[in-house]
């Protein structure tokens, strides 16, 4: 690094404003009106639209300054860091159009700043931690313009910002491909599963059951009497010895923030004598993991790899290996009607009870290997793409701090990126 890396700060090189506060009667759900961004659709990384908020069109004349454009960077201020990581997210071009809200910081490059580099300083390590430092309050902590004005860190010159954006935003251009390949393979193998066990297609002769008509030979049954229920445990935290490991852990909270159909990483993992002192059990590999209780009772996910799992979920395993694939397709939507029905006095909750009353139409082996082969060469596909953008990830997380540092420099990175991907 020489000396043309100068020493700044966000708030000498950056564009920084900050939302405007929207008064929520005036509202719509107009799918023509501008979307609102606010910290509550700020992500790890991405911005998400359920339950988006939008704003009158005929209301915008003024509000010139809070349109946002494609490669902003925004931020929320109340509560920035959440356990999936800093509320963060670049705007796509799927975003716009769109308004900032109140609480909500954005962030653009200038003359000096290339926006694509600003992306990734803010994405740094070195950002999160300071973030953290920083934020003040306890039952909502928050960050201040002023504080994130502040945030210090080297600049390099505007071509040498581009070319390290570059090399970084084309792993994340295929990791976010990736990501929309997976969206469309599901999208398939979800059509495609709709049209043969739910609508019949091509199935003319029908008869009556409990669950209203299906063709002729199919059963109808209880859900337990085609899956396993296993619940899993949580090894003594107090002993060293059980942590730690080769053993993947999961919890509802890696099963309630995994973003993708398949989860493949655990937040922590623990040893075989953790595995064997404890009510933990391995769960084999395509099994469907559910939460069972809490604030995400019934978020979802396929298990990528064989893992252990804590009580706080259940796993549902089919019995015969003929339902496998049957199975991660049919008990979704079980699971979303058990949300409906799940009770208890403080949090949501889903009990072994709850799943015993629980029926599904099962057809005959015929169908179910048809169904093996025309979907589980999709369902590898979608896992081949997430373990590659595991791989991804994890390069572009050791390359950034390294980059934006001037510890490593672009044609070094390009080396590490082609002996990897090789």
């Amino acid at each position: 690094m020489g000396s043309e890396w100068k020493p700044t700060s966000l708030g000498e090189v950056a564009d920084l404003l900050t939302g405007y506060p929207f008064k929520s009667q005036y509202y719509t759900q107009d799918k023509g009106d501008p979307r609102l961004v606010g910290g509550d659709n700020v992500v790890q990384g991405s911005l998400r639209w359920d339950n988006v908020r939008r704003w009158p069109r005929e209301m915008v004349a003024g509000l010139e300054s809070y349109w946002l454009a494609p490669g902003d960077v925004v931020l929320a201020m109340d509560r920035p860091w959440i356990d999936a990581g800093l509320k963060r997210a670049a705007i796509g071009v799927g975003d716009v159009p769109a308004l900032l809200v109140q609480r909500t910081a954005r962030l653009r490059g200038s003359e000096r700043l290339d926006t694509g580099f600003l992306r990734y300083v803010t994405g740094s390590s070195s950002f999160v931690q300071y973030v953290l430092g920083v934020q003040t309050g306890t039952a909502v902590p928050h960050i201040s313009p002023s504080q994130i004005r502040t945030y210090r860190f080297l600049l390099p010159p505007i071509s040498e910002q581009r070319r390290i954006a570059a090399v970084l935003g084309a792993l994340d251009d295929k990791i976010e491909l990736n990501r929309k390949m997976n969206r469309t393979l599901e999208d398939m193998a979800q059509a495609l599963f709709k049209s043969w066990f739910i609508d019949f297609d091509g199935h003319d002769d029908l008869v009556d059951s409990e669950l209203g008509p299906v063709p002729r030979g199919w059963a109808v049954t209880h859900l337990l009497n085609v899956v396993r229920l296993l619940s899993g445990g949580t090894p003594k935290t107090s002993e060293a010895s059980y942590w730690g490991g080769e053993v993947k852990w999961a919890s509802a909270k890696d099963v309630s923030n995994c973003s993708g159909r398949y989860l493949v990483d655990t937040e922590r993992s623990i040893t075989t004598a953790g595995l064997e002192g404890s009510a933990a059990k391995l769960i084999p590999k395509g099994a469907v993991a559910v939460v069972a209780r809490g604030a995400t009772c019934g978020r979802w996910c396929l298990f990528g790899e064989t893992v252990a799992m804590n009580q706080t979920c259940y796993a549902i395993v089919a019995r015969r290996p003929e339902h496998e694939t049957f199975i991660k397709h049919a008990v979704p939507p079980i699971i979303a009607l058990l949300v409906q029905q799940a009770h208890g006095s403080v949090f949501d909750t889903i009990t072994t009870s709850t799943f015993e009353a629980a029926r599904l139409v099962v057809p005959p082996d015929s169908e179910l290997n048809r169904l093996t082969t025309a979907l589980e060469p999709l369902e590898d596909r979608i896992l081949a793409n997430v373990y590659e953008s595991r791989t991804l990830t994890s390069l572009r997380d050791t390359l950034l701090p390294k980059l934006i540092s001037g510890e490593l420099r672009v044609p070094e990175a390009e080396q590490v990126i082609e002996e990897v991907l090789r």
